[in-house]
């Protein structure tokens, strides 16, 4: 079966159970025309797979939703006989999270103390 037909099928599938799948819908499509409409899908390489899940540029989230996506189709293809065998793509490699800067709101009104403001008087000792 070819890569188009499979890819047609698992998405009908999913929208009739219930999900919206857009978004991986589009994905899935767009995954079809970058590696050939026409192709089997047991003769996508794990080349073109990492290629296309890797894009260019260091690894995004939209990394991972792009693995993630193209694991649940050929989790669906290799259960139905539509492919033999996944092509293998190997899984990006966690995006460098930055780390945030505290910067705080007017209502929390953080400003520094003084050793002034934090004196304490000595208190009166009772005489006797």
């Amino acid at each position: 079966m070819t890569l188009r037909t499979a890819i047609d099928q698992y998405i009908d599938w999913q929208r009739a159970r219930g999900a919206i799948f857009a978004s991986p819908a589009n994905l899935l499509r767009r995954f079809s025309r970058t590696v050939g409409d026409a192709l089997d899908c047991d003769a996508v390489s794990s080349d073109q797979a990492a290629a296309f899940i890797e894009g260019q540029g260091a690894a995004t989230n939209y990394c991972y939703q792009k693995h993630r996506t193209l694991t649940g189709f050929y989790r669906y293809a290799l259960a139905r006989d539509l492919a033999s065998r996944p092509p293998g793509a190997r899984r990006p490699a966690p995006p460098h999270k930055r780390r945030g800067v505290f910067r705080p709101s007017r209502r929390t009104s953080i400003r520094p103390t003084r050793c002034a403001d934090c004196w304490m008087p000595p208190q009166p000792t009772a005489s006797a």
